[in-house]
């Protein structure tokens, strides 16, 4: 966790840095980061959501509910949906076109398979895609430097 954190404020120096320069527009970078930020967190909100719809059905399945098969089939799409959300928001800074698009796309078939279960990881996720499309492509994406792990 502190390597997660040590990189974390590395990447903020840096942007920091490259904005007192100038050499980075920063509305396109926020526009990334968001995308990035927002992909991510929704992606693990859609675990949550799958997870909880899987459970439910599960539960439906052991006291003999109809329909309760179709419950766990829509969980297991959304957790796997939710990595792909994941993926997306991961490469929101070196390939914004297709993080939207795999963000938008999640978002989406999440919503299908598990609806209420999914609807705030559906919120970020489309927000995070359409900030990843409009991004423009001209604006070179961040360097993330490795932290300085001595003393």
């Amino acid at each position: 966790m502190s390597r997660l954190r040590s990189l974390a404020f590395a990447y903020a120096l840096e942007s920091l840095k490259l904005r007192a320069s100038g050499a980075v527009n920063t509305g396109v970078e926020i526009m990334k980061i968001a995308a990035l930020i927002l992909g991510i967190i929704g992606g693990l909100l859609g675990l949550l959501g799958g997870s909880f719809a899987l459970a439910v059905g599960g539960v439906g399945s052991a006291v003999g509910a109809e329909g309760a098969g179709l419950v766990v089939g829509g969980g297991a799409v959304a957790l796997v949906v939710s990595l792909i959300a994941i993926i997306g928001g991961a490469l929101a800074l070196a390939k914004p076109r297709l993080a939207g698009t795999l963000l938008i796309l999640a978002a989406i078939i999440g919503v299908i398979a598990v609806f209420v279960a999914y609807l705030a990881a559906a919120a970020l996720l489309f927000i995070g895609g359409i900030l990843a499309i409009l991004a423009p492509k001209d604006a070179p994406a961040p360097r993330i430097p490795e932290p300085n792990t001595e003393g």
